[in-house]
């Protein structure tokens, strides 16, 4: 992303589902005026959203996370057996 994005994005805390939603003018409401800065977000935009097609999903590898994922899948786990019984 352009810097001039990525620190309106920072300013006003988008997250990553918002920006997977935006086009032309909520750039333009955010104060990104500059048609090739634009340009360059929508193609960044347009190629996050494609690269979830896939199914990937990119997650940070830190210890932080991996707990949470364990923490999820044990919870999972948990409310499959529940049902069972």
């Amino acid at each position: 992303f352009p810097r001039e994005v990525a620190e309106k994005l920072r300013e006003n805390n988008i997250n990553g589902n918002e920006l997977l939603s935006f086009d032309f003018s909520i750039l333009k409401g955010l104060g990104i005026n500059r048609p090739g800065t634009i340009a360059l977000a929508l193609c960044a935009i347009i190629e996050l959203n494609n690269s979830f097609a896939d199914g990937v999903i990119l997650i940070e590898h830190s210890a932080y996370c991996f707990g949470k994922i364990i923490d999820q899948l044990r919870l999972h786990a948990m409310c499959q057996s529940k049902e069972v019984h």
